[in-house]
């Protein structure tokens, strides 16, 4: 024989054995339910109904306050992680998984897979060629080592037996083929993993269930899933006289935090005014000692609050540069502002004499009759009007406005020609072309005096 054949046998043996076994236990062991657990950092358990999902650096799940015959009172949760033990909460899930599918498809798997095997060892028997039956037996011990893994290592230790009589065999055929019958990768895969978190045979007490929530509430971060938790102890208690204490435990942090809430209203609402006056006057000075102030008030709430004193505290820095913008801004305009009015006083001229011309532009924007003689004169004294503009010096804060003046007046100019040149020609097509042109710088007109306003205006909080 070319590789030893009572090893195969006792391999087949061995696999029948097995699958003897798994339909030995016509009791699949109880389902573990959905009470799931996540751990706190100082080992408490919470019960969660259902798996726990973790969102960036918050861990979310529904806990479990209370299980009665009617139905579950949850409350969702969202912990930052800092506080939760996550190595251990995960593994309680895989022990969790593990057991529900024990309980459910566990047996129905593991036969798949004893049937899959025995089909193996019969083609690995019938092969005629040593490499290939070396290579069947090496595939099916690759399928045994990740079939514990892929099914939550549901009878790992039953599979790990049939792994070291494969690892015989295939010794045994490496001889018989040429090969050297020690090889690294004869072993039984990697040693096994230690045993996951052991699921709780039973759901939570109602006293263990609001022992767990009440310790929730102290590590919760989020004022609202504070109150609700307390809440909801408060309401689960009632009547019964075994969780008094309890119940009054949870009644003096709700009236805490029913205080801290109220406490925090007016604080935010006072240094929110008080921000919003500062950063309306540029003061940085008086934004800065409101961070003062906030870290000073802060401090009679007792550590309630955090999250949202800590929101407050970033608005307030946020503020803070607001202020520093706002204060330049301030700073340039009153630097500015003499520029600005001397420019006005300068550009007056041009804004009177365009004001003096509107007229002629709405006859020419509407088509009306206009002298012929009143177009060269208008078309004459735009041309002064762009030249005296034109020897205008524009600050920089006002240099758009001062293209949109020149803009307007050539538009002026050139609308009056084209008028000109319609009567000239008799030809309506260029007469439409004015109207255009004079409609166009009469609202470049008004949108220039806006801007020259605008411009000339403190400027407000962005």
């Amino acid at each position: 024989m070319t590789f030893r054949a009572p090893f195969l046998a006792l391999a087949a043996a061995a696999l029948a054995c097995v699958a003897v076994n798994a339909r030995a236990q016509t009791s699949p062991p109880p389902a573990p339910g959905t009470t799931y657990r996540v751990f706190l950092s100082d080992g408490r358990a919470l019960p969660s109904f259902g798996e726990s999902v973790q969102v960036g650096d918050r861990l979310v799940f529904n806990l479990l306050v209370r299980e009665t015959s009617s139905g579950r009172d949850l409350q969702l949760m969202s912990l930052p992680v800092s506080s939760v033990d996550l190595a251990k909460t995960s593994s309680y899930a895989e022990s969790m998984r593990a057991a529900t599918f024990g309980s459910t498809r566990g047996e129905a798997e593991y036969a798949k897979l004893s049937v899959e095997v025995a089909a193996a060892l019969d083609t690995i028997a019938g092969a005629s060629d040593v490499k290939d039956r070396l290579a069947l037996a090496q595939q099916t011990r690759s399928r045994l080592l990740t079939w514990s893994q892929q099914h939550h290592r549901y009878r790992d230790k039953d599979v790990r037996e049939l792994v070291v009589l494969f690892d015989d065999v295939i010794a045994d055929m490496r001889a018989a083929a040429g090969e050297s019958a020690f090889a690294l990768d004869l072993v039984a895969g990697n040693p096994p993993e230690p045993d996951g978190e052991p699921v709780a045979p039973a759901p939570p007490t109602l006293a263990e269930s609001i022992e767990a929530a009440l310790a929730a509430a102290r590590v919760a971060d989020i004022a609202d899933e504070r109150m609700a938790l307390l809440r909801a102890v408060v309401e689960a208690t009632a009547g019964d006289a075994a969780l008094g204490d309890a119940r009054a435990a949870a009644t003096r942090e709700l009236d805490a935090e029913v205080e801290a809430a109220i406490a925090y209203q007016k604080l935010a609402a006072d240094i929110e005014a008080k921000t919003r006056d500062a950063v309306k006057h540029g003061s940085v000075t008086a934004v800065t000692r409101l961070r003062d102030e906030l870290a000073a008030r802060s401090r009679t709430l007792n550590s309630r609050r955090a999250v949202e004193l800590v929101a407050l505290a970033r608005r307030l820095d946020a503020a803070l540069e607001a202020a520093r913008v706002h204060r330049l801004a301030l700073d340039h305009y009153l630097y500015a502002l003499g520029h600005m009015k001397t420019y006005e006083r300068q550009i007056r001229p041009a804004l009177a004499g365009l004001d003096g011309l509107t007229a002629v532009l709405e006859a020419i924007r509407d088509m009306r009759d206009v002298r012929f003689e009143t177009l060269e004169s208008s078309a004459a004294r735009f041309d002064t009007l762009i030249a005296q503009a034109s020897r205008v010096s524009a600050p920089d804060d006002l240099a758009g406005v001062h293209a949109t003046i020149l803009s307007t007046l050539r538009m002026a100019k050139e609308a009056c020609a084209r008028r000109r040149h319609s009567v000239i020609a008799n030809k309506i097509e260029i007469a439409r072309d004015a109207s255009s042109e004079a409609a166009g710088a009469l609202l470049l007109s008004a949108q220039a005096r806006q801007d020259l306003v605008k411009g000339m205006q403190a400027p407000n909080v962005q």
